[in-house]
């Protein structure tokens, strides 16, 4: 008997490990993709014929078999590019107040602040450029934001990579930081950015967080918006539902929002502790206490955005609300997998009956809220980069007249 467990054991083992690679195999062979449009929209067919990997699809590298892999340890498997901060040339803009604003999820008086941007430059002035928009406690420093933006940039296409208040070596200036859905900030870098290069064809990328505020600023400005388009990847599009799926959804999602999400922006709280810490409104002793996302936002980010609870700073930040008014063309981008932003929770109804909107929804099976969607072997190639690199360029080179 004893002689027969180790073959016994063996035997399993190898038995595991086909199966194992077998599935890996079949996974690797089998990009998948689903994608959500208004046949009503015929420029966004048009537009489509021009996204090839994007309709081939996405398939996770084998050695990433799960959503939590592939968001975890998507950048371990990057080759090192050690001289792209040394390449950024940065770009400090101080905020004038905005004593009257007037926007869902903004404060009727906006302190003044300081934001950045992170270039990388090409010749000519008018190549295309991208706006490259970070999620939660993101900046150019973020290892998935340097990744996409040299992609971009080794295609010809000048890169300005947000830096909010507060992230990217800001100094917080006065005791207001960014939020999911406030979206004044991004506009007058957008506004900056126009008046730099007038004749570039200028489009942007939001990821997580930074994708909703992208959506909704796009849905906000209509048709004077004047970006060519843009994608947005992992986008929570309904906070409320996102909140609730954090709050109670999966075990791993809940372990997510309480040993990940929120020591992340209590990091940021602590940071900043003597400028937020008088601040009139702002329970920051709570915050400190918050055990989940919804808690802390309560607590600061809710009343700093002139919201009176999480639930309603969520729905005034939810970029859903706005999707019907975007006019210039915008593809999110949503994982099954997402532990975070499922794509589960995105309605598919809005994108297939979106008219005169030009959206597009693209769900993969895997990618997981990775920001990169992995790919290859060892997942050193990135199937959003792909994605990315190929939207600019379609949207720079297609007519996105909605009358056409």
């Amino acid at each position: 008997m004893l002689s027969a467990f180790p073959l016994n054991a063996a035997s399993i083992c190898i038995g595991a490990a086909t199966v194992l690679l077998a599935t890996a195999a079949v996974r690797r062979c089998a990009p998948a993709v689903q994608i959500y449009v208004d046949p009503r929209v015929p420029r966004l067919h048009s537009l489509l014929q021009r996204l090839p990997r994007l309709r081939k699809g996405y398939a996770p590298p084998p050695l990433l078999p799960s959503g939590l892999a592939q968001s975890a340890l998507a950048d371990c498997f990057e080759p090192a590019e050690a001289d792209v901060r040394a390449r950024f040339r940065r770009d400090t803009l101080d905020l004038a107040s905005l004593p009257h604003a007037e926007a869902a999820c903004c404060p009727r008086a906006v302190p003044a602040g300081r934001v950045s941007i992170d270039w990388l430059h090409v010749e000519p002035r008018a190549a295309p450029l991208c706006l490259l928009v970070p999620g939660l406690t993101g900046s150019s420093s973020s290892a998935y934001i340097q990744r996409i933006a040299l992609a971009l940039h080794r295609t010809g296409v000048r890169v300005a990579c947000f830096n909010p208040r507060g992230r990217g070596g800001n100094e917080l200036l006065s005791p207001f930081l960014y939020s999911a859905g406030f979206t004044a900030d991004l506009r007058r870098v957008v506004e900056h950015i126009r008046r730099a290069f007038p004749e570039a064809p200028l489009t942007a990328a939001g990821f997580s967080l930074g994708s909703n505020y992208l959506a909704k600023y796009v849905g906000e400005e209509g048709e004077r918006c004047v970006l060519k388009g843009a994608v947005a990847f992992a986008c929570p599009l309904d906070c409320s539902a996102m909140s609730a799926n954090l709050c109670s959804g999966s075990l791993l999602s809940r372990a997510l929002d309480r040993y990940v999400l929120v020591p992340s922006v209590k990091k940021v709280l602590k940071e900043y502790m003597s400028t937020l810490s008088d601040a009139p409104g702002l329970d920051v002793a709570g915050a400190s206490r918050a055990r989940t996302m919804k808690e802390f936002d309560g607590c600061v980010i809710a009343p700093m955005m002139g919201e009176s609870s999480a639930q309603s700073y969520y729905a005034a930040a939810s970029s859903v609300h706005v999707l019907p008014d975007v006019r210039v063309p915008l593809l999110v981008v949503s994982a099954e997998n997402d532990m975070i932003a499922p794509a589960g929770l995105v309605d598919k109804a809005v994108f297939l009956s979106s008219a005169p909107a030009p959206l597009l929804l693209a769900v993969t099976p895997e990618g997981g809220h990775s920001m990169v969607w992995p790919q290859g072997w060892r997942g050193k190639d990135s199937w959003a980069c792909d994605v990315v690199v190929e939207w600019v360029r379609a949207v720079c080179d297609t007519q996105t007249d909605s009358t056409k």
